[in-house]
């Protein structure tokens, strides 16, 4: 760029190639939404604190009410991975793949139980609020009913 001037020369308006042009398609939607996926998988389950990945939320990080309502969010996404992930896959796993479901939840037993029932001490006896409620002993009751489903293989 000129400074004295303030012209761009031509070369920097030129499209890279991956920017969609009539020559160039653009990348696949399935890639993206692939990487859009994994990202989620990223920031919300494999951290130890997803709250603060929220958007607007890391300014909370360290502060005495930003700790209060990460521990309230972590309350509320194990309460519903118990419901929804793990109780719910064993009463109705996805077609072809009940042996699958199956054979994984009865092999981990052990590892997941212990996982769930620390999950449940965790949590606050008042449960967990925001757009749904969940409450401990709502947690402890599908911890037993899927205790009770993986006792057979």
């Amino acid at each position: 760029m000129c400074v004295c001037c303030s012209e761009a020369p031509p070369e920097l308006f030129t499209p890279p190639p991956f920017v969609h042009t009539e020559s160039v398609p653009p990348p696949p939607f399935v890639h993206t939404e692939f990487v859009q996926v994994l990202m989620s998988i990223y920031g919300l389950i494999f951290v130890e604190s997803p709250y603060f990945n929220e958007p607007g939320y890391e300014a909370s990080m360290g502060t005495p009410e930003g700790d209060k309502k990460n521990a309230n969010y972590n309350s509320l996404q194990r309460a519903f991975s118990v419901k929804l992930a793990m109780k719910a896959s064993l009463e109705s796993p996805p077609v072809a793949f009940e042996d699958v479901v199956k054979l994984h939840f009865w092999l981990r037993k052990e590892d997941i139980a212990e996982r769930i029932e620390g999950w449940a001490a965790e949590m606050p006896d008042g449960g967990a609020t925001g757009e749904s409620r969940a409450t401990k002993s709502e947690m402890l009751k599908n911890i037993a009913a899927f205790k009770k489903l993986i006792k057979q293989p």
